[in-house]
């Protein structure tokens, strides 16, 4: 049976949009094979501008829809559809898992020594790439010092995120970046642990979860 508020905004007429179809699970595929002529045709009520609207007869449908024919084929598609999704939701649980298992390899130096080779560096970065043009008197800003000595370490660290880069817009892409970046911050943490509350911060800016207690 066809649900009456599924049809048209003139239910005299007893016309389905293909709209309506597609809420009763009409793919486009279905809508070429079954029906690849339209009925009739109306204007968009909601746009005078747009194409105009492809109409089917209720009773078509309905008679498309109860045929073994049409049954098969979108059992067919409903297959191929949880097949895609499986394969897609099991794509994205192994590439979290692979995540969690990439080694991650930061510099095992003095931290006065990792310091030192900050600044060097941050003093040699372009104006657009620092977190303030001012470099004079970053040794006298402890906490300055270890925010741009923890961006340092980092980037040692970054060779676990950059591969990655193949599955860049993928399923679970961005959760497995942000469960590396994670686990170099809390590499970083234990290798320097005058860095832990940078590195605890750095974290809760990216997510906040309990994942925090590995600083704890």
């Amino acid at each position: 049976m066809l649900d009456g508020e599924e049809a048209l905004a003139d239910p005299k007429r007893g016309m389905l949009a293909a709209s309506d179809l597609r809420r009763r699970g009409w793919t486009a595929a279905l809508i070429r094979q079954f029906v690849p002529v339209a009925d009739a045709q109306a204007s968009n009520p909601r746009c005078d501008i747009a194409a105009s609207m492809n109409l089917f007869e209720c009773s078509r449908i309905g008679a498309i829809e109860a045929s073994d024919a049409f049954q098969t084929v979108r059992a067919r598609g409903d297959v191929r559809r949880e097949s895609a999704r499986r394969a897609q939701a099991d794509r994205r649980e192994a590439l979290l898992a692979w995540a969690t298992v990439l080694p991650i390899v930061v510099p095992a130096w003095d931290t006065g020594d990792a310091m030192e080779k900050a600044i060097r560096h941050y003093e040699g970065l372009a104006p657009e790439y620092r977190f303030t043009n001012v470099v004079d008197g970053i040794r006298a800003d402890p906490w300055f010092l270890y925010q741009i000595t923890v961006e340092y370490l980092a980037g040692w660290a970054a060779r676990a995120e950059e591969v990655l880069e193949p599955f860049y817009g993928t399923p679970g892409w961005r959760e497995a970046h942000l469960s590396v970046r994670i686990r170099i911050l809390l590499a970083i943490a234990d290798a320097y642990p005058r860095m832990g509350e940078i590195c605890r911060r750095s974290i809760l800016m990216i997510e906040p979860t309990e994942l925090m207690a590995g600083l704890a």
